[in-house]
């Protein structure tokens, strides 16, 4: 029997919190493997979640296409990554994934996104260099 989409939802938002996730059948640790996203949309991370002792499982989809952040939320973002290399959404406390390239003769560039809701950032230094391009 596959999980709810309610009992989904609260693994795949405890999952990317970094809290535990256990099985809502027995309890068992669960198996969780993100989905590859490719798309250029703006959303979450998907993730499928399994239990090999009771063989239950499915797949948490994350939230699509949301609203801006603001100017502000943006750039306390991106601060967040400068002052700790860690942060949370201002809307749902999920861990944010960040993604730092660096350049030669260049100021990094950083890329922040909300695995649940899929809000995004970048640094002023990417901003200014995609305008160049």
């Amino acid at each position: 029997m596959a999980f709810t989409d309610q009992q989904l939802t609260g693994l795949g938002e405890a999952y990317h919190r970094q809290e535990r996730v256990s099985c809502p059948t027995c309890g068992a640790m669960l198996e969780a493997h993100e989905a590859d996203q490719m798309s250029g949309e703006a959303k979450g991370i998907d993730v499928f979640f399994a239990c090999h002792r009771c063989n239950e499982g499915g797949m948490y989809a994350a939230g699509r296409n949301p609203e801006p952040l603001t100017e502000a939320q943006q750039t306390a973002m991106i601060e967040r990554y400068w002052r700790s290399r860690s942060g949370r959404c201002p809307r749902d406390r999920a861990v944010i994934r960040y993604t730092e390239a660096a350049f030669i003769g260049a100021p990094a560039l950083v890329y922040a996104r909300c695995p649940i809701c899929g809000v995004h950032a970048q640094s002023k230094e990417t901003a200014r260099a995609e305008a160049g391009s």
